[in-house]
């Protein structure tokens, strides 16, 4: 079984080894004259960075650095979710707030829902004829949030809105500043800031992007917006980021990860660099089927079947690790069904296929049956 998987880390090995030859041709092949240059060279070479540093946990795995490995997957693992939709997330949302003003002789909050019922009872009659608007909510006691939804940012002479997208979360990315977010009412910064005025002001915005768009649960929540995830699968995306991050927090696992790989390592084989493996092919993965998902969005005569081979076959080869994209096997079901006989008399009939919290633990358990069935 060593052997075996000795074998099976050096076939993945190749797997990655490939796309990063792939990586190569993604200008060539898809950039034209008429192409949104700016967006679509950006995306490609945020591709290839993230590839590249997949590549690195490659290396760092060959040298049993298995944290520092862990580490780098809970990063890119993060970005990979946020390039989705980067590169595929035609929906978004934004958030205005408004504080009321009482006129004379009147007080919030009283003032506050006398607006909220006019506001509300004028967007359900249509007389404003924003159908962007989702929601008009109240906010503490002066302040009412206007949600609107939108779809896509396109070029100013398409206006049929056609044409390729540029997704909000483009924007965002670019006006996203944690300096700003995290440092700027810092009073050792603050104290060389010409306008803390202005600076406030900017932070506000900031905290405003960070909470709707940048941290994790912001970033799952657009993902469901835009379809790209299940409910199921964000429950998945939440296992693996937790997982991961233990390996980056002050945690346990953090500071006994030395005897925590140790505990997983045994005379079978290397199961620690074979987990790290179908990590790094499956974010591969994520990140080419992204890219191929935009292109073939915006030009449906693109050529993309070298990597649409290639999503193919890393997919298949990995099949067997159930990630966010694919399925259980049926030794996860198996094991589910087991766990299930001792669960309470209302939970039976769940038709819920119980995940895992420890990858390695998983591949330690169904390892062999793995092995003899994706030969």
């Amino acid at each position: 079984m060593f052997v075996d998987i000795a074998r099976k880390i050096n076939d993945l090995n190749s797997l990655v080894e490939e796309g990063l030859k792939l990586l190569k041709g993604l200008d060539d092949d898809f950039i034209t004259a008429n192409s949104v240059a700016y967006s679509d060279v950006e995306l490609f070479r945020i591709v290839s960075s993230e590839v590249n540093t997949l590549d690195s946990i490659l290396s760092l795995a060959r040298f049993g650095k298995f944290k520092d490995c862990m580490i780098l997957l809970r990063s890119i693992f993060e970005n990979m979710l946020y390039f989705r939709l980067m590169a595929e997330g035609k929906t978004y949302r934004l958030w205005r707030m408004y504080p009321i003003i009482p006129n004379p002789g009147n007080t919030n909050p009283a003032a506050r829902d006398s607006t909220l019922a006019k506001w509300q009872t004028e967007w359900k009659q249509g007389k404003h004829n924003d159908k962007e608007i989702i929601s008009i909510d109240p906010v503490g006691q002066d302040r009412i949030q206007v949600v609107h939804e939108h779809e896509g940012l396109y070029e100013t002479k398409d206006t049929e809105k056609k044409g390729p997208i540029l997704p909000w979360y483009w924007v965002v990315m670019d006006d996203y500043s944690p300096d700003v977010k995290f440092l700027s009412d810092l009073p050792s910064i603050k104290a060389g800031d010409l306008y803390p005025d202005i600076t406030a002001q900017h932070k506000l915005e900031q905290d405003q992007l960070y909470h709707h768009y940048i941290y994790i649960e912001a970033i799952v929540k657009n993902l469901l917006l835009n379809e790209l995830v299940t409910e199921t699968q964000t429950e998945y995306i939440f296992v693996h980021y937790n997982y991961l991050s233990s390996f980056l927090h002050p945690s346990k696992r953090a500071f006994s990860s030395s005897s925590y790989f140790q505990q997983h390592q045994n005379s079978d084989g290397d199961y620690v660099t074979w987990q790290i493996l179908l990590y790094v092919c499956q974010i591969q993965l994520s990140f080419f089927r992204s890219i191929v998902n935009k292109v073939k969005r915006d030009d449906s005569k693109a050529n993309t079947k070298k990597y649409e081979d290639y999503i193919s076959k890393i997919d298949s080869a990995t099949s067997y690790f159930w990630f966010i994209d694919n399925g259980p096997t049926q030794q996860d079901i198996d094991e589910s069904n087991q766990k299930k006989i001792w669960v309470d008399e209302k939970r039976k009939g769940d038709p819920t296929v119980v995940y895992y919290v420890d990858p390695i633990e998983r591949l330690i358990k169904f390892g062999s049956v793995f092995l003899r069935n994706n030969r």
